[in-house]
């Protein structure tokens, strides 16, 4: 039997490996479909970027036809979940992606005061994978003009203290925010590995998180692919380390 869920996106971590982390934590079977740069002629942007091409306007399962319905608004990454009935959900943004598994799954939480919180946790992580992909693409960040130290003190430093007393950024229930949230702390560690040093509740939660078994299984297995974080135009954790 095929595999109930495609995931679609570039050979890379990027935005896709918190969803990916996701279906792993909740064991749904998925295709992980990665598209390869061509990276033969890296001034040629358009043979870089052709197998996603081919497959953006070529592709039934993206275009339609042939009993497939159009995907709205084609980007990556991807999903495309197909139900029991045969119908299929097409949809694209991580985000969007994420909060649906979330909802179907038990990692979203209910209660309007709980959905402002969980609302403002996921903005305040998105800052923070802003300002890594920032740093990883080489632009200046005023704010951060030294940024591995100025990101633990002015960032890093608050999150410990909103983690004290907690198991997961919710409380006692683990939700979609946490596997965003764990990404962009394992980006920061890669960068210096000393980062979470003094600051015990993120330390404690970034390891607990590594070593719930399924995540901890599925990051030693050979489907996981620690590197590279972002694409060939990164200057930082692209290519090369």
């Amino acid at each position: 039997m095929a595999p109930s869920v495609i995931i679609g996106y570039w050979n890379i971590r990027g935005l896709a490996q918190p969803i990916r982390n996701m279906l792993e934590y909740k064991g749904i079977e998925y295709k992980d479909k990665r598209y390869d740069f061509d990276m033969s002629a890296p001034s040629d942007i358009p043979k870089m970027i052709a197998q996603w091409m081919a497959d953006k306007t070529g592709s039934p399962l993206i275009v339609g036809g042939k009993c497939e319905q159009a995907m709205e608004f084609p980007n990556l990454p991807y999903y495309v979940e197909t139900r029991t009935d045969g119908s299929k959900l097409k949809t694209s943004q991580s985000l969007s992606i994420m909060r649906h598994i979330a909802r179907m799954n038990g990692l979203n939480v209910e209660g309007e005061d709980n959905l402002a919180k969980i609302d403002q946790y996921e903005q305040q992580v998105m800052d923070i994978r802003t300002a890594i992909v920032g740093y990883c693409f080489g632009n200046p960040n005023l704010r951060y003009p030294n940024y591995a130290e100025d990101i633990k003190s002015a960032v890093f430093t608050q999150w410990d203290k909103v983690l004290g007393g907690k198991q997961w950024i919710m409380g006692d229930k683990l939700t979609y925010v946490d596997f965003l949230f764990w990404e962009c702390i394992d980006w920061h560690v890669i960068l210096k590995d000393d980062m979470l040093e003094g600051l015990e509740n993120l330390k404690s939660y970034y390891s607990r998180f590594a070593d719930l078994p399924k995540i901890k299984a599925y990051h030693s297995s050979d489907r996981y692919k620690e590197w590279p974080l972002v694409g060939p135009f990164g200057k930082k954790f692209g290519w090369t380390r």
